[in-house]
């Protein structure tokens, strides 16, 4: 020390890692990102706009002041369903959590697609003869509100995930289910009405038997291109091998590779921005400490009376067993009274029982008195201690990360559930993040599930076709699993914050197989901008969730537009026709 301190160039820094510091990072990268996610999101309304106005070019039928206004309106759709949704969130007793702040993406990226499915059926449909413009709108929804309805059905699913067990996926879902269910709600009663004010249905009157020159069927480009696209998909053999390569090779074969490969973790920097000096005290603890030295607190809240031999002996095969656990140091890392007490008594840990009436003097010791703030007990009149409540510290090595910790936590558990009689609880200060990562897995299984499974049986009563509910329901599934698949491919572990996008990605999948399924058209994709800012944004896991929602959306974009149409072709027609499992064909 002495000769370090002579030389005047030598320093030593320290750096201060507390939980308070890491939270203030935190909440300053969420101000960060805030900017990003915002020009995101008015990129969006900007799309709308666009897409708003190329509908006014193709059919004729808006003015500039009728788009503005309808455009306002399409805007309050999301807003409505996103603060309906949360009051009745609220109200139900339910509280808002870290991941529960992606919600409003999810309204505003449902809410464009209805809104757009809904806005082109009405204009697409609009010269085709009809009394009045009510007539009209109950046409409209004919024609798109039972595929509007088949991807909301989704909200079944997440309204049932509200008895599943882990409280922060269950209170999601449920926000979840709400937004789809008020976001149809609002789209019909709201939006609707006001497109049947602003564009009501042309008036048909009968035409004179002297009207001159020849009357022509109007027409535009895209009309001639999607009967051009579509003759090339039903009469080429070679798009249709090429599309079933795309699914086997481009599809099925990543999708296997990748689910096999899924890791889930969370690294603390990646809710930091990269200039944040925190991350320094991340990588000191992450990169350094825990690999070399990590501890868990054994809370034993029910001893064993550790002078009767039976009962110590139960409590060391408990200790035995944690003993065993992987990536478990050398017992003499652990610290534990029982280590001291037998080096101050002159006994062993491996003793039959423990002489507790020498526990008040070893308690007393100027040395050993600060295992008082581990340990609660009692004496009776003749000295002998009752132990009512201890802590044993327990060293690992390896320990690279949070999934890590997860890992060890869930294997910890395991343990000491065979020795119930103790009540013995793992604690370390990250268990909750840790406990967290472990249940991605069963809340994306389950939730999903569920979800989807409840998508496909309503789809089956609307489509009325088996063939074409399941053909729906497949490649819905496809667009979920492959992105999972490919996060994993890139790289990518699975964590709190993705995972409650990927159910999202499970709400919005049959959106990209379903709306094409009922009326052969796909909507526009204003919600495929939103994240593009945000691809930029200094807090690498929004940036992600910025790629994920790239990835979901190029993989919706190849299926909805391209792999379903091949498949429904290459089914035998009597299968995809009016009937529910055979239409005998003329």
């Amino acid at each position: 020390m002495d000769q370090h301190n002579a030389l005047p160039e030598r320093r030593i820094n320290f750096t201060l890692h507390s939980e308070q510091g890491m939270q203030a990072a935190i909440t300053e990268g969420m101000k960060e990102t805030s900017l990003y996610i915002f020009n995101g999101i008015i990129l969006s309304l900007v799309l709308l706009l666009c897409v708003l106005i190329s509908f006014a070019v193709m059919f004729d039928r808006f003015t500039c002041s009728r788009i503005t206004f309808l455009w306002f309106v399409a805007l309050l759709v999301p807003v409505s369903s996103f603060l309906t949704s949360f009051a009745i969130y609220n109200s139900l007793g339910y509280s808002v959590n870290a991941i529960t702040l992606l919600i409003p993406f999810l309204a505003l990226a449902y809410a464009y697609d209805t809104i757009i499915v809904l806005t082109h059926t009405w204009l697409s449909d609009a010269d085709l003869r009809r009394d009045s413009s009510s007539e009209h709108l109950l046409e409209v929804f004919a024609t798109c509100m039972p595929s509007i309805v088949i991807t909301a059905t989704t909200s079944i699913g997440f309204f049932m995930a509200a008895t599943f067990k882990i409280p922060n996926y269950a209170v999601m879902s449920v926000f979840i289910g709400f937004i789809l269910i008020t976001t149809v709600f609002f789209t019909m009663f709201l939006y609707a009405p006001c497109l049947m004010l602003l564009t009501p249905a042309p008036t048909f009157t009968s035409i004179p038997d002297t009207a001159p020159g020849l009357i022509r069927e109007k027409s535009c480009n895209l009309s001639r291109t999607k009967r051009v696209y579509a003759y090339e998909i039903s009469s080429s053999r070679l798009l249709k091998l090429f599309g079933i390569l795309v699914l086997i090779l481009g599809f099925i074969a990543p999708t296997y590779y990748g689910l096999n490969r899924v890791n889930y973790n969370l690294d603390y920097r990646q809710l930091l921005p990269s200039s944040s000096p925190r991350n320094i005290g991340v990588h000191y603890m992450s990169d350094l400490a825990w690999p070399q030295y990590f501890t868990i607190l054994f809370f034993i809240e029910s001893p064993p009376d550790f002078s009767d031999p039976t009962q110590y002996l139960e409590y060391k095969k408990m200790i035995a067993d944690i003993e065993k656990m992987e990536h478990k140091l050398p017992n003499t890392t652990d610290m534990t009274w029982i280590n001291d007490f037998c080096q101050f008594t002159g006994t062993s840990p491996h003793d039959s029982a423990l002489n507790m009436t020498l526990f008040k003097k070893f308690i007393n010791d100027d040395i050993y008195k600060a295992w008082r703030d581990g340990i609660k007990f009692s004496f009776n009149e003749s000295g002998h201690a009752t132990i009512h409540t201890m802590l044993h510290m327990v060293s690992f090595k390896d320990t690279k990360s949070l999934g890590d910790k997860a890992k060890l936590f869930s294997n910890a558990r395991k343990v000491v559930s065979k020795y119930p009689q103790f009540n013995v609880h793992p604690f370390d200060t990250d268990v909750g993040i840790a406990d967290v990562i472990t249940q991605v897995s069963g809340a994306l299984s389950w939730i999903s599930m569920v979800s989807l499974i409840a998508m496909f049986l309503v789809s089956i009563l609307i489509f009325g076709n088996l063939t074409v509910a399941v053909v729906n329901s497949i490649m819905s599934v496809l667009v979920f699993l492959a992105t999972i698949a490919f996060i994993s491919i890139l790289g990518l572990n699975l964590n709190p914050f993705y995972g409650t996008y990927l159910l999202f990605v499970a709400a919005l999948a049959p959106k990209y197989s379903t709306h094409f399924c009922y009326f052969y058209q796909q909507s526009l994709l204003c919600a495929a901008v939103i994240f593009i800012p945000v691809a930029f944004c200094p807090v690498a896991i929004f940036r992600e969730i910025a790629y994920i929602h790239m990835i979901m959306t190029a993989i919706g974009f190849v299926v909805s537009s391209f792999l379903l149409q091949v498949f429904l072709v290459l089914l035998p027609e009597a299968f995809t026709g009016t009937h529910f499992l055979y239409s005998p064909i003329h």
